[in-house]
C-alpha cells in the first residue's frame, strides 16, 4: 500500500523499513563532499611519478612463485618528468660544483613563484592580500623612512644618518683593532676614539642600536691603543722592571695574535651582527688584559708586580674555559724574570748579568754591607738578609727556603768549588727549570724531573767520592784545551777565513726573518682559544690557582735544598770541626771550663798575687801577677797590666785540656788559638765608662771581653748576633763570679785575718755582720749554682744531644751509601738550634728585655753585697784607735746595709715570682726542630721557680727584718 495514501486501509500495518520522503532531496550529486574516487588512472595528477594502473594492481603483492631477481627497469628520463626549469638549473649547477650559496642568492627566495592560499582567496579567487604591518618584513628602506618620519615629528628622537654599509663595516673593523679610519679618529688629549659622524648608522638599524654597537668597538679600540702605548713606554723607559718588560712582551704577543685572527676572518663579514660576533671574544680578552695592566703597572719591584698580577688572575680563575689559558700564560710570561732570578740564586741556572757573588743585591736577597765587604766587594753568605716586601705573595711560604738554599750554595761554592752541586754543568747534569704548570699532567712531569735530577746528582757525588775530586773537572778542561787548539789550526788557513767572511756577508744580505719564525706558545694559545672549536687540552680540569705555585716549584726547590743541606752538613761536621768551635764557646764564654774560671778569678780578684801595677822604684819579682781588684786604689788598669795579668790563661787551659779534638799537634804553644780567641777591651759608651771607674762597683770589669772570630763557613751558624749574646752572657757571669769570690772570702777570712794582730784588733764581731755575711754567701752561691746548671748546662746539654743525633744519622747514611735520606736538617737548622739555645740561656739568666725589672733588682742586690765587702775591708785595714772609735758606727752601717740587702732581696724574689707566673712566654726548647727550632714549650717559668726554691723555701726573706 502506498504510504502516502492516507485514506485507504486505515488499519493496515505500514512498511517500517521504507525510506523517508525527505530523503529524495539528498541526491548523490547534491552532497557537500564528493564521494571518493579510487579510479587512479582517471585522476589527472601533475606528477611524473603518479600511478598509471588500477589501485588493486598498484597495491598487489608480487607473485612469489614467478618473481625473479634482475635489473630494475629504467626510470623515466628527466626530460620526460615534470621538473621545473629551476630544479634543472640547480641540478646542473650542482654537477658543475659551483658555489651553492652564490646560486641561492642569484635565484632569490625559493618561494618567489609560490602562491600562499588563505580562506579569503579560497572563497574569492580575485581576493587581493593586504601588505604586512611589520616594518621588519617591509625591508630596511621602509624602516629608514619610518625613522626619518618619526624624527620629523619629534625632534627629541634622532633619526640618524645612514652610512654606506661597506664603509661602516671597514671603519668598525679598523676601530676594533685600534686604528683610525674615515669615520673614527683617535683624540690624543682625551685618550679615546671619536666619531666623524656622531649620529651615523647602518640602514635597517636604529640610531640607539647602532651607537651602542659602535661604542663597544670604541671601547675595544681604546683598549688596544692603551695596551700599545703601555708596550711602547715600557720598551723606551730605562727604569722598566724586568717583569714590566715581560708583561709588555706578553701584551704585544696577545695583540698581535688578535690582529692576525681578526684580519684572517674579516673578509667574510657582511653585516654588523657578523662583525660583532667576530669581535666578541677578542674584546673580552682585551678588556681583561687592560684591567690587569692598569693594576700592575705602578708596582715598584718585580715581586710586587708579580703579586698584583697573581691576585688579578686569581680573581679571574672562574672565567670562561677558553679565556683561562690566555690569562694563565700571560701570568707565566710576566713571572719569568723573577723565576730566572730564583733559578740563578738557587743554582738551577747559571748566573747572568748582575752576579749575586760580587755584591750586587737583587730581588729578595739583600746584602747587609760592612766596611770589610765594601773593600773586598765579596759578600759573606751570612750577610744576605731576607726582604719579604720583594717576594711575591704566592712564594711567601717558600721564600725562606729559597733564601737559605742560595746562601748554602754560595758557602759550598766558596769552600767546595769542585763539588757537583757547585758546578752541575761541569758534571754533565742539566738542572730542571722553574716553570709554571697549570694542569695535573705537567705537574707530575715536574716531580719526575726533580727525581731524575736528584738521582743524577747523587750518582755524581758518589762518583766524586770514589774517583777523586778533580777527575771530571780535569777531563773537561783537557777537552776544552784540545778544542781550542783544533780551532786555532783551522783559522790558520787563509781560505777558511775568506770563506767565512763571504758566508757572513751573504747572511747579512738576506731579508730579516719574520717575528713568527720561532714558535711562540702564547701566540698559539691565543689563536686556539679564540677558535670556535678549541682543543680539549685548553679546558682540562686544573688544580686551584692558589696551589699552582707550590705544585710547580716545590718539588725542584726542595730537592735542591735537601742536596745542599746534606753536602754542607758533612762539610761542617767532617771538615770544619764545627763541634770543636762550638765547644770552645761553652768552655770560655759560658765558663764551662772550671780551670779557666778559677785561673781568671784569681788573676782578677786574688790579693795573694803580685800586683801587675807599675810602681816607681819597685822591681817585679817575676811571680804570678794579678789585677787585685778590691785591694787597690787605682782603677782601671793599664793595658800592660792586663797583658801581664791575663797572659797565658786561655792558651794554657786550652792546650792542657784533653777535651779538644784537633788532628794537629797540640803541643805547639806558639800556634794561634781557634778563631783568634783572646782577651780584648770592649767598646763602651760614655755612661758605661763612668761606671767602670769605680773599682768597688759591680760594673768595674765591664771593659773586659773575649775576642773570637769564627772561621768561614762556620760564621753562617756562629753569627755576629750569636757572638754578641755570648759576650753579654760572659759579662753577666763575670760579674757574678766576682761577687761570689768576695762573699766566699767574707765567710772564709783571709789569711791575714788569722794573725794575732787581727784577732786583737777585732775581738768581737757583731751578729748583724755575721748574719749578713752568711746570708750573702748563701744567696750568691745559690744564684751562681742556678745560673751555671739550669741556665747554662741544661740547654747546652740538650743542644749537644741533638747534634750527636745528627752526626749519628750522617754516619749511618755514609755506611749505607745513601744521601739526604735520614738527615733533612741544614745549616739554617743548626743555626736555629744554636740561636734557640742562646735564647734559653738568656731567659734563664734574666737577660731579656722584658726581664729588666728582675735584672735591675739583682744588680742592686749584688751592689749592696759589694758595698758591705768594701765596708768590711775598710774596717780591717784601719788602726786600733780608729777601729775602737768607729765600732759603733760600723755596726750601724752594717745594720743599714743588711736592711737594704733584705729589702732588695725581697724585691728580687717578688719579681721572680711574677716572671714564674708567666709561663710559656720565654725560652725556646733547643731540642725541638719540628717546623721551627723556636717552638715555645714551657717558657722560663720552670727555671725561675727553681731559682726561688734555691733562694728560700719557707718565705724567710719575705718576713720583716728584726
Amino acid at each position: 500500500m502506498d504510504p502516502r495514501d492516507e485514506t485507504a486501509a486505515c488499519f493496515a500495518i505500514p512498511d517500517l523499513w521504507a525510506s523517508p520522503t525527505y530523503a529524495e532531496e539528498y541526491r548523490e550529486d547534491a552532497t557537500l563532499f564528493r564521494p571518493l574516487d579510487f579510479n587512479l588512472p582517471a585522476i589527472k595528477l601533475d606528477n611524473p611519478y603518479a600511478p598509471t594502473k588500477e589501485l588493486e594492481d598498484a597495491l598487489a603483492l608480487p607473485d612469489l612463485d614467478t618473481f625473479e631477481y634482475g635489473p630494475l627497469e629504467d626510470l623515466e628520463t628527466l626530460a620526460e618528468s615534470g621538473l621545473s626549469s629551476d630544479v634543472e638549473q640547480l641540478v646542473s649547477v650542482a654537477d658543475e660544483q659551483e658555489d651553492i650559496w652564490k646560486i641561492a642568492v642569484d635565484l632569490g627566495p625559493a618561494d618567489h613563484d609560490v602562491r600562499f592560499h588563505s580562506w579569503e582567496a579560497f572563497l574569492d579567487p580575485n581576493h587581493q592580500e593586504p601588505c604586512s604591518a611589520y616594518l621588519s618584513e617591509a625591508g630596511p628602506a621602509v624602516f629608514d623612512a619610518a625613522l626619518q618620519l618619526q624624527a620629523q615629528r619629534d625632534s627629541n628622537i634622532p633619526g640618524g644618518r645612514v652610512l654606506r654599509s661597506d664603509m661602516l663595516l671597514s671603519s668598525l673593523l679598523h676601530l676594533g683593532m685600534g686604528r683610525s679610519s674615515i669615520l673614527f679618529r683617535y683624540d690624543g688629549e682625551r685618550k679615546t676614539f671619536t666619531q666623524a659622524i656622531n649620529d651615523g648608522r647602518m640602514s635597517g638599524y636604529s640610531t640607539l642600536a647602532a651607537q651602542g654597537l659602535i661604542q663597544r668597538f670604541i671601547d675595544g679600540g681604546n683598549a688596544v691603543k692603551y695596551l700599545r702605548d703601555f708596550v711602547n713606554k715600557t720598551y723606551m723607559s730605562q727604569r722598566s722592571l724586568p717583569t714590566s718588560i715581560a708583561l709588555a712582551d706578553a701584551v704585544s704577543t696577545v695583540v698581535s695574535a688578535l690582529e692576525k685572527k681578526l684580519s684572517s676572518e674579516s673578509a667574510a663579514v657582511r653585516s654588523l651582527l657578523q662583525l660583532q660576533h667576530l669581535f666578541d671574544r677578542p674584546q673580552q680578552v682585551l678588556s681583561r688584559i687592560r684591567d690587569t695592566v692598569s693594576v700592575v703597572k705602578s708596582a715598584r719591584s718585580d715581586g710586587g708586580l708579580a703579586s698584583r698580577a697573581f691576585e688579578t688572575i686569581q680573581h679571574s680563575e672562574h672565567e670562561n674555559d677558553w679565556m683561562r689559558p690566555i690569562l694563565f700564560h700571560v701570568f707565566a710570561r710576566v713571572c719569568r724574570p723573577w723565576l730566572e732570578t730564583v733559578s740563578e740564586w738557587t743554582g738551577l741556572q747559571q748566573e747572568g748579568g748582575l752576579s749575586f757573588s760580587h755584591g750586587q743585591s737583587r730581588s729578595f736577597a739583600d746584602i747587609e754591607e760592612v766596611e770589610e765587604q765594601r773593600k773586598r766587594m765579596i759578600p759573606n753568605p751570612s750577610s744576605y738578609s731576607f726582604e719579604a716586601d720583594l717576594v711575591p705573595t704566592f712564594a711567601l711560604e717558600e721564600a725562606k727556603l729559597i733564601l737559605e738554599t742560595g746562601k748554602n750554595l754560595r758557602i759550598l761554592r766558596a769552600h767546595r768549588p769542585e763539588h757537583p752541586l757547585s758546578e752541575t754543568e761541569a758534571w754533565g747534569i742539566k738542572a730542571p727549570q722553574l716553570e709554571w704548570k697549570f694542569d695535573w699532567a705537567h705537574m707530575e712531569c715536574v716531580v719526575e724531573k726533580a727525581n731524575t735530577y736528584e738521582k743524577s746528582l747523587v750518582a755524581a757525588i758518589k762518583q766524586r767520592g770514589k774517583h777523586g775530586k778533580k777527575e771530571t773537572r780535569l777531563t773537561s778542561e783537557t777537552q776544552t784545551c784540545a778544542a781550542d787548539d783544533a780551532e786555532n789550526l783551522v783559522w790558520a788557513d787563509d781560505n777558511v777565513q775568506k770563506r767565512y767572511v763571504e758566508d757572513l756577508a751573504t747572511e747579512f744580505d738576506r731579508s730579516p726573518l719574520s717575528s713568527r719564525t720561532l714558535p711562540d706558545e702564547l701566540h698559539d694559545i691565543v689563536l686556539l682559544s679564540l677558535s670556535s672549536n678549541p682543543s680539549p687540552g685548553t679546558t682540562t680540569f686544573a688544580p686551584p690557582f692558589s696551589l699552582v705555585s707550590a705544585l710547580s716549584f716545590n718539588p725542584i726547590l726542595h730537592t735542591q735544598a735537601r742536596l745542599l743541606n746534606a753536602a754542607l752538613l758533612r762539610h761542617f761536621f767532617q771538615s770544619c770541626n764545627f763541634r770543636h768551635h762550638l765547644e770552645l764557646q761553652h768552655r770560655y764564654h759560658l765558663f764551662g771550663d772550671g780551670v779557666f774560671a778559677t785561673r781568671l778569678s784569681n788573676a782578677l780578684f786574688s790579693p795573694d798575687l803580685e800586683t801587675a801595677e807599675r810602681h816607681r822604684g819597685i822591681l817585679r819579682t817575676g811571680g804570678s801577677m794579678g789585677l787585685r781588684l778590691g785591694a787597690r786604689q787605682t782603677w782601671p788598669p793599664a793595658s800592660s797590666e792586663l797583658r801581664l795579668a791575663l797572659m797565658g790563661i786561655i792558651g794554657d787551659t786550652y792546650f792542657a785540656s784533653t777535651r779538644h779534638d784537633y788532628n794537629e799537634d797540640q803541643s805547639d804553644r806558639n800556634r794561634e788559638l781557634p778563631g783568634g780567641l783572646s782577651f780584648s777591651i770592649r767598646e763602651l759608651s760614655d755612661a758605661e765608662i763612668e761606671k767602670i771607674m769605680d773599682p768597688d762597683g759591680l760594673h768595674a770589669l765591664d771593659f773586659l771581653r773575649l775576642q773570637y772570630a769564627p772561621p768561614k763557613p762556620l760564621d753562617a751558624i756562629i753569627t755576629p748576633a750569636s757572638l754578641q749574646k755570648y759576650d753579654t752572657i760572659f759579662r753577666f757571669l763575670l760579674r757574678l763570679l766576682r761577687v761570689h769570690f768576695v762573699t766566699t772570702h767574707l765567710v772564709r777570712p783571709h789569711p791575714l785575718r788569722g794573725t794575732h794582730r787581727t784577732r786583737t784588733r777585732h775581738p768581737n764581731t757583731s751578729p748583724t755582720t755575721t748574719r749578713f755575711t752568711l746570708e750573702a754567701h748563701h744567696v750568691v752561691s745559690a744564684l751562681l749554682a742556678h745560673f751555671s746548671t739550669s741556665g747554662v748546662t741544661e740547654p747546652w746539654t740538650a743542644l749537644s744531644a741533638r747534634l750527636d743525633a745528627i752526626e749519628r744519622r750522617l754516619a749511618h747514611e755514609d755506611e749505607a751509601g745513601q744521601y739526604d735520606t735520614r738527615v733533612t736538617e741544614g745549616p739554617d737548622a743548626l743555626g736555629a738550634l744554636h740561636a734557640a739555645m742562646l735564647d734559653t740561656v738568656f731567659g734563664a739568666l734574666l737577660l731579656r728585655g722584658r726581664q729588666a725589672r728582675a735584672r735591675d733588682a739583682l744588680e742592686a742586690l749584688l751592689d749592696c753585697v759589694l758595698a758591705f765587702a768594701k765596708s768590711s775591708q775598710r774596717q780591717e785595714h784601719g788602726d786600733g784607735r780608729t777601729v775602737q772609735q768607729s765600732g759603733a758606727d760600723a755596726d750601724i752601717e752594717a745594720g743599714a746595709l743588711y736592711k737594704s740587702f733584705r729589702a732588695k732581696l725581697s724585691l728580687f724574689v717578688d719579681t721572680c715570682k711574677e716572671l714564674g707566673e708567666k709561663k710559656g712566654r720565654g725560652a725556646a726548647d733547643p731540642t725541638s726542630l719540628a717546623g721551627t727550632a723556636r717552638a715555645k714549650v714551657g717558657g722560663e717559668g720552670g727555671t725561675i721557680e727553681r731559682l726561688i726554691l734555691a733562694l728560700e723555701m719557707s718565705e724567710y726573706y719575705g718576713l720583716p727584718v728584726t
